[in-house]
């Protein structure tokens, strides 16, 4: 159901700009592929998003460096493929009839 509620929102092309974002949990992208794998609906989602997927550690009041970095890793990969497919920007289907 959360799919396709975020099918039904942004369509498609939505999730060529998602990265899932993991938070409560420490940089350990074993154990994270275990979870993702025990849930059909998150193994879902982590295709649809195809594979990106960051750890925001498990402080806080701190996010560590080093998942600042996979992150900006993460995006600058997503920007420069959709880029190259001459989709830099999301624009969301609807968005010719609110902004006329």
């Amino acid at each position: 159901k959360m799919i396709k509620t975020l099918h039904d929102l942004l369509g498609k092309k939505g999730f060529r700009y998602m990265i899932l974002a993991i938070t409560k949990m420490d940089g350990d992208y074993e154990i994270l592929n275990k979870r993702i794998a025990e849930s059909k609906e998150i193994t879902d989602l982590d295709s649809e998003c195809e594979n990106r997927r960051v750890i925001f550690g498990d402080n806080d009041k701190e996010i560590p460096a080093e998942c600042l970095k996979r992150f900006d890793t993460e995006l600058e990969k997503l920007v420069l493929k959709n880029r190259q497919d001459g989709l830099e920007y999301f624009t969301h289907n609807l968005y010719g009839k609110a902004s006329a």
